[in-house]
């Protein structure tokens, strides 16, 4: 890459630091024109310490050996998420990183599925699928390469403690020449033309100019929206939940390899498995609960002092603006629902190398990645809501506000077109794909007025028999795995 720019990053919370591990392995002897600036307004909360598929790619292209990555952040692999009380009260469903079943004469699997529900036969969609039924089990492998086998149909991701995958990533820069500051950021002066920012201004009255800028400093949005005040786009219509509540628990004996999100009166709340502690979360809309009831839901003895935080649901108007780009909860907030923040940075980080545009800022780049970035947020937003406005619960006025509110029109058709022909439209390298929208829907009970009409190439009788042998192959499959806790000390303690 010529004409490298200087790079100064505010914030240096794991947003901050991923950002500068990536920039570190592209500038490769150049990551000393990276800087990182504290700014002690990094990260509201821990959010659910959980890491997509994507984080495996991130490291690989780090050259950041994996195992490396799970014994020093003490994590546990994770192969989907359940998600309980969510259809009902008393109703659960797993969504794997996986396909369901594979295709029956050329048909994909989901419709043959279908065409069984709808003559009572089949088992749930979840029996189908490899990553399902072994996290079910705790047991654990990883994929193969050869897609002819049954273990080449899932994938993984990661439950690293959040405070460990920051410093992680943070000795990966450093050995790589990216510079800490150790003198925090008090102020920040903007051109005279209000169109970028001019310099940082730092405790001691150091002035640090650069090329770009990355805002990375949380919520606060230090330099896109206080200096810069791009604007934010509220999405506290579509996503009501506004507070959140995370403590830990050493108790850690099942260590499955999942997550588990639990539906109560007024959200939600988390449970993520980590190799020395157990990290929680209640997420609430204050419009409906209130923080002292909040309070009064949380166990009786926490072993780590509960940390409350409010957040709004939405997006800045601009992520780009100027020399300025804005990643993790600086560019704009999502519920920690699917765990997509460490992934959007990954994503935002990954955009942002392709338009670098050296030292001049690039106008035309800045628009391009603004509307990828817009695109990206939006598809995210709309399978966040996915999983309240399909709920069947009708247990409380959050969940009735949930039921009955607008979507966005993008949601909308969405659904329409999978409830009359059970076809799932694809964005196009979205982060949640066919198998995740397939499994909240089936998860939900909301199934397609009709099914693809070549499921009728097969009779009920055989397709049930050719769904029974693959269900039968996914239990033997997931049977033959070793536990996930064996799998965790084969790979060592850090």
């Amino acid at each position: 890459m010529s004409d490298l720019p200087s790079i100064a990053i505010v914030g240096g919370g794991l947003a901050g630091w991923t950002a500068a591990a990536a920039l570190a392995g592209e500038f490769k002897h150049h990551a000393g024109k990276v800087s990182v600036v504290e700014c002690g307004q990094d990260e509201p909360f821990d959010l659910s310490e959980e890491a997509l598929p994507a984080t495996r790619l991130f490291l690989e292209k780090l050259g950041i050996d994996e195992d490396e990555f799970v014994r020093q952040t003490k994590a546990t692999f994770k192969l989907g998420t359940e998600f309980a009380g969510w259809p009902a009260p008393g109703g659960t469903f797993f969504q794997p990183f996986s396909q369901f079943g594979t295709s029956i004469e050329t048909l994909g699997f989901h419709q043959c599925w279908f065409k069984l529900r709808r003559h009572g036969e089949g088992s749930p969609l979840g029996e189908y699928s490899l990553a399902a039924v072994a996290a079910s089990l705790g047991r654990f492998a990883r994929p193969v390469a050869d897609t002819s086998s049954v273990f080449s149909s899932f994938s993984y991701g990661f439950h690293p403690d959040r405070a460990l995958h920051r410093e992680f990533l943070r000795r990966y820069a450093s050995a790589r020449s990216v510079r800490a500051n150790t003198r925090r950021l008090v102020d920040v002066a903007v051109r005279a033309d209000g169109g970028g920012i001019d310099a940082l201004l730092l405790e001691g009255g150091e002035r640090l100019s650069a090329d770009l800028y990355i805002d990375c400093s949380g919520g606060a949005g230090l330099l896109i929206e206080q200096a810069l005040q791009t604007g934010y786009e509220d999405w506290s219509r579509f996503l009501p939940c506004d507070r959140a509540i995370t403590w830990s628990s050493s108790k850690t004996d099942a260590l499955m390899p999942h997550s588990r999100k639990t539906a109560h009166e007024a959200g939600w709340q988390w449970s993520v498995p980590m190799r020395h502690r157990t990290g929680h979360g209640l997420v609430c809309s204050s419009r409906f609960l209130d923080t002292s009831d909040m309070r009064r839901m949380l166990p009786e003895n926490t072993e780590s002092e509960p940390r409350s935080t409010a957040f709004v649901n939405g997006r800045r108007r601009k992520m780009w603006s100027g020399n300025c780009v804005a990643l993790g909860a600086a560019a704009g907030f999502l519920e920690p629902l699917e765990a997509a923040d460490t992934y959007l940075v990954q994503t935002g980080i990954s955009r942002l190398l392709r338009l670098l545009p050296g030292r001049g800022h690039g106008q035309a780049n800045a628009d391009e990645y603004n509307r990828l970035a817009i695109i990206e947020s939006e598809q995210i937003r709309d399978f966040l809501i996915l999983h309240y406005c399909s709920s069947a619960r009708r247990s409380s006025p959050f969940w009735d506000y949930c039921r009955d509110m607008e979507l966005p029109d993008s949601l909308a058709a969405k659904i329409e077109m999978f409830k009359s022909r059970g076809r799932i439209a694809p964005y196009g390298g979205e982060a949640f794909s066919l198998p995740n929208w397939l499994s909240v829907f089936a998860g939900m009970d909301v199934l397609p007025r009709r099914y693809h009409p070549f499921a009728d190439k097969l009779g009920i009788a055989e397709l049930k028999e050719r769904a029974e042998a693959i269900r039968a192959a996914i239990r033997q499959a997931a049977n033959s795995m070793p536990d996930h806790r064996t799998f965790l000390a084969r790979i060592g303690a850090a």
